[in-house]
């Protein structure tokens, strides 16, 4: 045995002995306190990866051979590491599910992933992976397994009876893989012949400060609500937890809800990583971060699943979701509405256009909810109702501006465009900032491509991103200044421009609007206004924070 293997096996039977001595201990655990530490991780990240990764099914019955789970990779530490930038406190791994493939190193099977081609503990991987990043660790495990004796393969409710292995199993997994903060049990196809009273017995005899939650079935004892598919609500609302028949267990100290980021398809898995052809679909980042702002008004944790795909990396549109949502953790973003906007905050409200009027005619193309590039035409936008995005899908509309007028600040906001769209973004109404598709132009811009000052300068070493992609625009500006007759004695100056993190313009002063603004005229205080007549264009996240 080499000294890496060596180590790993002192650890596993320190841990081993530790978790002896904790059962056997008199003192209980302080479950009340422990439920105040599970309250502050928020969120984490639910990990399902298994055979149903490459059927392109929910449910994979009928799988003989352990080569069918054919990851050419496993990046555990891109995972823990997305989780920690979305400002995450524990990822939620699938240990097995139905189909009773093992994703840890067990000795009860051969069905688990050391027999695959893979050839690696995942969970080991991923324990390590947490520990780096100092972020918890909780398992999901289907209590059933198609399997085992009695079992009907691919039936819910028919996977069949082994109680000696489900403890088995369950030993192993809180014995060997350190602290686990929850299990989240999957009743789907039956409790494996051990019941629920005596799964939270076994449970407790290794880990007694482990939760133990069940998605369905019977619920006594069970000490976290788990809402498969569900919402934030407080511990009494049974509808935040639409698996869960009847009244509320008296046991709960708190709740779970979990939904896939992958929105509804046609064709594929939704909690496994789907098909190719769905890679650019995702849950937008304001609806994911509306719920976690709705977890931690109620004290429930969230739990996102993010299907990892054949090379065992989450999606690159799942990672930019997160990133965005961590961002908006971090920035306290608001999405109560434009009232917050005169102290620095939400100018958008994410819900309807109230705080914005346009150019003549009745806005009719401009509409909330999220988008997309169109799958079958890359010039359009397809648009979803879900979602909190200001968006003109066919570029048909008018021009569109906030009712409220903005003085010197900061303009904060996301933008995305097809395929040779155009639009603009005028601060105070009156001074364009080019918003084009310049995909590929980045060594070489002009006064009329993407973050230049239209017909005036172009801007200097921009980073372009590809149509569909989002762009974020942060605009520092002041504005023009009167004296007592109102004759102008300052000109507008873009003190900075950024745009995807390069800085594109410095203190450029301008000796006045340019074209197509509300008016033609400068004044001390003036509108956003986004060009609703060149082209589709999607908006999201747009903030304004005033010059102190």
């Amino acid at each position: 045995m080499n000294a890496r293997k060596t180590k790993a096996a002192a650890w596993v039977m320190a841990w081993t002995v530790a978790m002896a001595g904790l059962a056997a201990a008199a003192e209980p655990v302080d479950m009340s306190k422990r439920a105040e530490e599970l309250k502050a991780l928020r969120w984490g990240m639910f990990i399902c990866w298994s055979f149903s990764t490459f059927s392109g099914k929910e449910w994979t019955p009928g799988v003989k051979d352990v080569s069918f789970f054919k990851a050419t990779g496993c990046d555990t530490d891109q995972w823990a590491a997305t989780a920690k930038e979305a400002r995450m406190g524990y990822i939620l791994f699938l240990t097995k599910h139905h189909d009773g493939f093992c994703l840890w190193d067990t000795a009860t099977t051969d069905r688990k992933v050391t027999k695959s081609p893979l050839g690696k503990d995942v969970l080991a991987e991923m324990r390590k992976s947490c520990d780096k990043q100092g972020i918890k660790l909780a398992l999901y495990f289907s209590e059933g397994d198609w399997t085992w004796p009695g079992a009907v393969d691919g039936k819910g409710g028919k996977g069949g009876t082994n109680p000696e292995m489900k403890k088995a199993q369950l030993k192993e997994l809180l014995t060997g893989y350190g602290p686990v903060e929850y299990i989240w049990f999957d009743h789907a196809v039956g409790d494996g012949g051990l019941s629920h009273a005596d799964t939270i017995a076994c449970v407790k005899q290794f880990q007694p400060g482990c939760f133990v939650g069940f998605n369905h079935g019977d619920q006594q004892g069970a000490d976290i609500r788990l809402g498969e598919m569900g919402r934030p609500g407080p511990l009494n609302d049974t509808k935040a937890s639409p698996y869960i028949k009847g009244e509320p267990a008296k046991s709960y100290l708190l709740a779970e809800f979990t939904y896939p980021i992958l929105p509804g398809h046609k064709g594929g898995a939704q909690w496994f990583y789907s098909l190719p052809e769905h890679d650019s679909l995702c849950k937008p980042a304001e609806a994911i971060y509306k719920d976690y702002c709705g977890a931690a008004k109620y004290g429930n944790i969230f739990s996102l699943d993010a299907g990892p795909d054949y090379a065992g990396k989450l999606r690159a549109i799942d990672v930019e979701t997160l990133r965005m949502v961590g961002r908006m953790i971090r920035q306290g973003a608001a999405l109560s509405g434009a009232a917050a906007a005169p102290s620095g905050g939400a100018v958008f409200n994410g819900k309807d256009l109230s705080e914005w009027t346009c150019r003549g005619g009745d806005g009719k193309f401009w509409t909330v909810g999220s988008a997309r590039l169109d799958p079958n035409n890359p010039k359009e936008l397809a648009v979803s109702k879900e979602g909190a995005e200001l968006i003109n899908a066919k570029g048909r509309g008018v021009d569109f501006w906030t009712k409220q007028a903005f003085g010197s600040g900061t303009i904060k906001l996301e933008v995305m465009v097809p395929n040779s769209s155009n639009s603009g973004l005028y601060v105070m109404g009156e001074y364009e900032v080019q918003v084009l598709d310049s995909y590929g132009k980045d060594k070489n811009p002009g006064p009329g491509d993407m973050g230049a000052i239209y017909g005036a300068q172009p801007p200097k070493g921009p980073i372009y991103k590809k149509p569909g992609e989002w762009s974020a625009l942060e605009i520092r500006y002041e504005a023009p200044k009167f004296d007592a007759d109102g004759k102008k004695t300052a000109n507008m100056k873009f003190v900075k421009v950024i745009l995807n993190g390069a800085v594109i313009h410095e203190n450029l002063e301008m000796k006045g609007p340019t074209p197509g603004g509300v008016d033609g005229k400068e004044k001390a205080k003036g509108p956003i206004m986004l060009q609703g007549n060149h082209g589709p264009v999607s908006f999201r996240n747009i903030s304004f924070t005033p010059a102190q």
